[in-house]
């Protein structure tokens, strides 16, 4: 049979046609169909918007390790794809599998809150009136947390310290402050949205074995997880296990480094992907300072290099500062949170730690997603009514103040918010102000003596290219005191007399060293000559927040 030309040149066009549908059909690809193999998900960092964070739906499960599945759409401390150090998925870990589609990257975020001391019951030797006990009766197990619930619901997990056992035993030990809650008083944490206690203090055996034993098959039995000493924390959310471990330097002193280490190890061998200490440590009972002694930080720096990814403490029921050591955080005290150890405690600040985690591939990355909330550990600023609140206004500014204080010198800092910031720019009136507070602050509970007439101060350390804004309010302040101001390098103070009034009581010399900046903080230190052999040595520490300056005093040296 013959074919027409175009009869043949159709039967050669299906043929192509055919021929390309079949390497189509082999190769996965669809003609018409674009491919991008660059393409990423497009972001992965979450806003704050605590009204849409799904919560965390709880397990049924009665161990230890308790497992969350609801998704969290969003994180309550991860504010914007702008904030430094929120995670973008390296574009790398897209990869195009056989059949010519995109594998996206699967990223989880975790969501961690901790808080401070919670001492669910009263100390044995407070009266029943407007006890801790007493408002339970009153207002029942979700009065407690209620002011804080929707921040601590809509994370993943949350920490505190339960500071004394829950148990109906009277084996109380021979101690001066011995805390007891009644069993009930486990419902508070699970109404609280608490995840997870640490449980190793110097409360944990006010009520002898009996009392330990009472309370961790409480926790079990509300599906809390808990570690103490050598019994170490699981909980699993998100198919991300946290693992935590809790110790206490003051009944254990330096063998709590050998839980630490074994407590990473037997971890790691049971999957655990982020790592949390607790540790119970700081100045003696009741010294209550802000104060981060040396062990402190030598300890929280080691458990960073042994490999816990958070380092969360507590003890002196006060709050204590934030520092970063390799790219993540050590709270050294949170204070006090729901605190029934006593009617009224003189320093309620208090705060929530947050911190999101994110993992990219099941690989924890390295950012800076955190959070200090600013709280008050009662709503009552007048008794302790044992329900923190979130700070507002002037109290907010004013904790965050102190925080910032407090974490000066370990380069860490917030802003109103809460957030961490890097440096800012501030002007020669910003750094003259927070001079002049220093300045101020040296002679609080140190005026110098009747025969005082003058005060020299050198100002040529601080490196102020005018210091004219400076001059005039120290001179002010001096003069509203019944001074006179003088202002010069020593050697000009020297020519002016100045050494031999000091000599003779009649004038104090003021000296500022070179001050150490870091963000929106400075370490300042002043010499103040009351003789020529007789002076104080000074280091302040101010922070700015906002519009204001906030001032502590450090190391305190007299010669």
């Amino acid at each position: 049979m013959k074919i027409g030309i175009g009869a043949k040149s159709k039967l050669i066009e299906f043929t192509l046609i055919v021929f390309l549908i079949t390497i189509g059909v082999l190769t996965g690809c669809v003609p018409g169909e674009d491919i991008d193999p660059s393409m990423t998900q497009d972001d992965t960092s979450f806003p704050v918007d605590t009204n849409n964070i799904e919560m965390p739906t709880p397990s049924t499960n009665s161990n230890s390790v308790k497992e969350t599945s609801a998704p969290v759409t969003n994180s309550s401390c991860a504010r914007n794809t702008d904030t430094p150090g929120s995670v973008e998925p390296n574009k790398n870990a897209n990869t195009v599998n056989q059949t010519g589609t995109v594998k996206e990257p699967e990223v989880i975020s975790i969501t961690i809150s901790a808080v401070g001391d919670c001492t669910l019951g009263t100390n044995y030797k407070m009266s029943y009136e407007n006890s801790f006990d007493a408002v339970y009766d009153r207002k029942g197990k979700s009065y407690f947390f209620k002011n804080v619930y929707d921040i601590l619901s809509k994370d993943d997990f949350t920490i505190a310290n339960l500071e004394g056992p829950l148990t109906n035993s009277r084996d109380r030990q021979a101690k001066l402050y011995s805390h007891r809650g009644k069993p009930e008083y486990v419902n508070i944490l699970t109404e609280g949205s608490i995840e997870a206690v640490s449980f190793s203090n110097n409360h944990t055996y006010d009520v002898g074995q009996s009392g330990y034993d009472d309370t961790v098959k409480l926790l079990s039995s509300a599906g809390i997880s808990y570690a103490c000493d050598g019994v170490y924390g699981i909980y699993e959310t998100k198919g991300i296990k946290i693992g935590f471990v809790s110790v206490n330097e003051h009944y254990d002193g330096k063998l709590i480094e050998v839980w630490l280490e074994d407590g990473i190890s037997k971890l790691r061998q049971q999957g655990v992907d982020l790592l949390i200490a607790a540790i119970h440590w700081g100045r003696a009972e009741n010294e209550k300072t802000s104060n981060v002694d040396e062990y402190q930080i030598e300890l929280g720096n080691k458990c960073i290099d042994w490999g816990y990814d958070l380092v969360i403490g507590n003890h002196v029921h006060v709050l204590e500062g934030i520092s970063k050591y390799k790219g993540k955080y050590i709270a050294y005290s949170l204070g006090n949170f729901v605190y029934g150890g006593s009617k009224n405690p003189v320093d309620k600040d208090t705060g929530i730690f947050q911190q999101t985690f994110t993992f990219v591939d099941g690989d924890l990355q390295i950012d800076d997603n955190v959070r200090f909330i600013s709280c008050y550990s009662s709503s009552s600023k007048k008794v302790n009514n044992y329900q923190p609140i979130v700070a507002t206004g002037n109290d907010a500014r004013r904790i965050i103040n102190k925080m910032n204080t407090y974490s000066a010198q370990y380069g860490v800092a917030f802003d109103l918010d809460g957030y961490p910031v890097k440096d800012i720019s501030l002007t020669e009136k910003n750094k003259s102000d927070a001079y002049y507070l220093v300045f101020k602050t040296s002679f609080k509970g140190n005026m110098p003596v009747r025969s005082v007439k003058s005060i020299g101060v050198d100002l040529s350390y601080l490196g102020l290219s005018d210091t004219a804004y400076l001059e005039n309010m120290i001179s002010e302040w001096c003069a509203s005191n019944g001074y006179t101001a003088f202002f010069g390098t020593k050697a000009e103070m020297v020519a002016a007399g100045y050494n031999i009034m000091a000599a003779d009581g009649e004038a104090t010399i003021v000296i500022f060293d070179p001050p150490s900046w870091s963000n929106n903080q400075v370490r300042c230190t002043v010499f103040r000559n009351i003789t020529l052999l007789n002076y104080l040595r000074e280091v302040y520490t101010s922070a700015y927040a906002g519009d204001k300056w906030e001032t502590v005093k450090g190391t305190y040296i007299q010669k």
